[in-house]
């Protein structure tokens, strides 16, 4: 009588291993991406929702606020988030100056939105760790109101308009960790 021996040889084993190793790697990248644009996503629709807060404001009181503030909530401290101490940052331009959430802001501005519309924490590096960009923010400079954001390295670049009309006003700068930093003009602090 002949014994026959049944089962897979090693090469079929090793054919097998590889082909489930590229299905997971291209599950992987898929996962990834799907998770950078969501953050964007999430971000863009906060800061829509931030400017339309911010053009009833300008209706109703015939100017933006004259005070700098990050949009939304959850920020935390230092370039990492880790830090032990402080205000919630989403900008810092040296190691003493920068953006922190506003409660004086937040007050103005609470009756005009629905919630508290936060952006991901995509975080824009200029230089570590005393120059980066976090979340979005209004910022104050020159008479000019403006509203900035990051955007993970996804979205390959900055939309060029926001809010239907409001266009990019510097072209965007890609950091060092190859996220973006989006900068708009609002219009002028004054009243109109």
């Amino acid at each position: 009588m002949k014994k026959t021996m049944s089962g897979f040889t090693i090469m079929e084993l090793v054919i097998v291993i590889i082909v489930i190793g590229i299905l997971m790697a291209i599950t992987l990248v898929t996962y990834n991406g799907a998770q950078d644009r969501a953050k964007n996503a999430q971000t863009l629709s906060a800061v829509d929702q931030w400017l339309k807060a911010l053009e009833i404001y300008r209706a109703r009181n015939g100017s933006f606020p004259a005070m700098n503030s990050c949009l939304g909530a959850n920020y935390l401290y230092t370039v990492s988030g880790a830090g032990a101490s402080g205000v919630g940052q989403c900008r810092q331009d040296n190691a003493t100056t920068g953006v922190v959430d506003s409660a004086a802001f937040d007050a103005l501005l609470v009756k005009y939105l629905s919630g508290n519309p936060t952006p991901a924490m995509t975080t824009t590096i200029v230089t570590s760790p005393n120059f980066w960009y976090r979340g979005a923010y209004y910022y104050v400079t020159g008479g000019n109101s403006r509203i900035d954001f990051t955007l993970t390295a996804a979205a390959g670049g900055c939309p060029a308009k926001i809010g239907g009309d409001v266009a990019l006003s510097n072209g965007g700068y890609q950091g060092t960790n190859r996220n973006y930093m989006c900068s708009y003009v609002i219009g002028p602090t004054t009243g109109y």
